[in-house]
């Protein structure tokens, strides 16, 4: 498989025509991919954007509470848990709205309530990633944002509160991506070689962060607040596509969690905003057939989260109330922002040229200045 190459920093300019515009993106989405030399302009062809400030019932959201348990973790060390609908809470009032996932204190029948929910959709394949969080800062817990297919092709951003330092200013992520290697290892990913550890430029529970990862071909880049973390790459990088999650627990364990924590410790995100191209055949159909030049249809270029304002902008939010699109020709044109309740300003962009690139039967698009 052979990439298309460009030069994204001279063609960025050259090639595109921006204008700040009611966003229209029928045809999809573009992005810088990569970092350094590597950096190249990425065109995804759906949306699946929630502001949960605004969500009120997350019954009538694309996302769906998880409720289920883990006994087999039960230890003599350790608890299970219990993911429940009390520990996924609505919330949108207050400086801190957002969905709340709550970890308890209490430890009852050997399990702690914990908190996951699921978004419906199972066709996220090579995209943009992104979720605003306030981490928490009571010990013993794991917040968890990540892409999921099965327990062998897993992307995770994962913290653990009890490694949070702010004596020292460390703040650390781990990265995981799970594999048939890790499950070799009994899904030890330190073992694969499939974990590596970042450090925050910031303190992730004094504030709403953006957490964001790039899945594209053969490598996933991580990013923090808009900053480049780190990346993974090889077998170990997804091939299909799946569905995205995000989770709050504890069971205890030393290794990993640490606690259960001494009082309620509460993960909140304030919204999910993701870019992505859809492993369903019929999705990729009706883009192509929406969209068969792209050099006449619209596409919008994501604002940098360093621009202002960036973190209120949505593409494709369907209403304040569900605040979920499919793609981008569901919205009819029209984007919601949080803040003005109506149309916000978007960038069309009109690309010279596009060049397709087939993948194992899925498409990725990457803007080329050929």
């Amino acid at each position: 498989m052979k990439l298309l190459s460009c030069n994204v920093r001279s063609f960025a300019l050259a090639s595109l025509v921006l204008r700040a515009a009611a966003a229209d993106c029928d045809c999809g989405y573009t992005t810088d991919v990569g970092t350094g030399d590597n950096v190249r302009n990425a065109l995804f062809t759906d949306a699946f954007e929630t502001d949960f400030r605004h969500v009120a019932d997350l019954k009538a959201s694309e996302w769906r509470p998880q409720t289920y348990n883990k006994t087999a973790e039960i230890t003599p060390t350790n608890h299970g848990r219990l993911y429940s609908n009390a520990s996924t809470l609505a919330n949108t009032v207050g400086p801190d709205a957002g969905l709340q996932l709550v970890v308890g204190s209490q430890v009852v029948d050997n399990l702690v309530r914990s908190g996951e929910v699921a978004a419906k959709r199972k066709d996220f394949f090579h995209g943009s990633y992104r979720a605003s969080i306030k981490l928490s800062s009571e010990p013993g817990t794991c917040a968890a944002f990540y892409w999921y297919f099965n327990d062998t092709q897993e992307i995770d951003m994962e913290f653990l509160s009890k490694e949070f330092h702010t004596e020292n200013s460390s703040y650390p992520v781990n990265i995981v991506l799970h594999s048939p290697l890790s499950a070799a290892h009994g899904f030890d990913a330190v073992k694969a070689g499939t974990w590596t550890q970042a450090f925050l430029p910031f303190n992730p529970t004094d504030g709403f962060h953006e957490y964001r990862f790039d899945f594209v071909p053969d490598v996933v880049y991580f990013y923090a607040d808009g900053e480049y973390l780190t990346q993974m790459t090889g077998a170990a990088v997804p091939t299909v596509g799946g569905q995205l999650l995000m989770n709050h627990w504890s069971n205890g364990k030393a290794t990993w969690t640490g606690g259960p924590p001494k009082k309620d410790a509460v993960m909140t995100v304030a919204y999910v905003k993701t870019y992505f191209n859809s492993s369903s055949p019929e999705r990729q159909a009706e883009w192509q057939k929406r969209c068969p030049d792209i050099a006449k249809g619209s596409v919008c270029a994501l604002p940098s989260l360093a621009e202002k304002n960036s973190g209120e902008t949505f593409f494709n939010l369907t209403s304040l109330n569900g605040g979920d699109s499919a793609s981008g020709s569901d919205s009819g044109g029209s984007s919601a922002s949080a803040t003005d309740g109506g149309k916000s300003a978007g960038f069309m962009v009109s690309p010279s040229s596009v060049a397709v690139l087939l993948s194992t039967g899925m498409v990725s698009y990457f803007l080329s200045s050929l």
